[in-house]
């Protein structure tokens, strides 16, 4: 059965809405005019420079990742996406939403 929509959780999810695309932009903007990379640019064998829009968006899909696993645990009562998301908590405990 459908459940009543959390205001809190769905505040949440519109502040990502929002957030995400700004510190990606920000980012982007201070890697082309600040440090004058080229986000995304080869060099070589090398795939592409780690850049701070390169890592923003590898924090991002970590944390929503983190949350995904935590909500399809809730969602199906399945162990094993506990399991996963308390070994990505003990192997990057740097990353704290």
């Amino acid at each position: 059965m459908w459940r009543v929509i959390d205001r809190e959780k769905f505040s949440k999810t519109i502040e990502k809405l929002f957030a995400y695309p700004i510190v990606i932009t920000a980012a982007y903007v201070f890697d082309t005019y600040v440090l004058g990379l080229s986000v995304g640019e080869t060099n070589g064998s090398v795939p592409g420079l780690w850049s701070f829009t390169n890592l923003t968006f590898v924090m991002i899909v970590f944390l929503d990742f983190k949350s995904f696993l935590r909500n399809m645990g809730k969602a199906t009562g399945n162990e094993l996406y506990y399991i996963v998301e308390a070994i990505l908590k003990k192997k990057a405990k740097f990353f704290k939403p």
